[in-house]
């Protein structure tokens, strides 16, 4: 493609042929990806219980029939 600039011709070079990743580096993405998550999940899963245990654990001062009615109302 040649182009006028200020009375010279220029020619642009060719545009780049688009990107394609190779396959092994999508699996790569993918894996981690994977990893990722059930980190993020594993954390979460362990947090919520640990929040569950110590809002079980609080009342230790009821009674057993009290404390098996609260857990059973949450």
């Amino acid at each position: 493609m040649n182009i006028l600039i200020h009375g010279a011709n220029a020619t642009l070079p060719s545009p780049p042929p688009p990107f394609k990743p190779e396959s092994k580096f999508i699996r790569i993405n993918v894996l981690w990806f994977i990893s990722l998550s059930l980190s993020l999940t594993t954390v979460l899963v362990g947090t919520l219980c640990m929040q569950w245990l110590r809002e079980y654990r609080h009342y230790d001062s009821l009674t057993h029939r009290d404390a098996l009615l609260l857990r059973q109302m949450r």
